[in-house]
């Protein structure tokens, strides 16, 4: 099964950001 980048990539963008949203919150008040 072979995926196009272009879906990896915003994939694993979005995974960042949320990754980066979720730090955010454990840091933030």
């Amino acid at each position: 099964l072979s995926t196009p980048p272009a879906f990896v990539l915003s994939q694993d963008q979005t995974l960042h950001c949320m990754s980066l949203m979720y730090l955010l919150c454990r840091v933030g008040p």
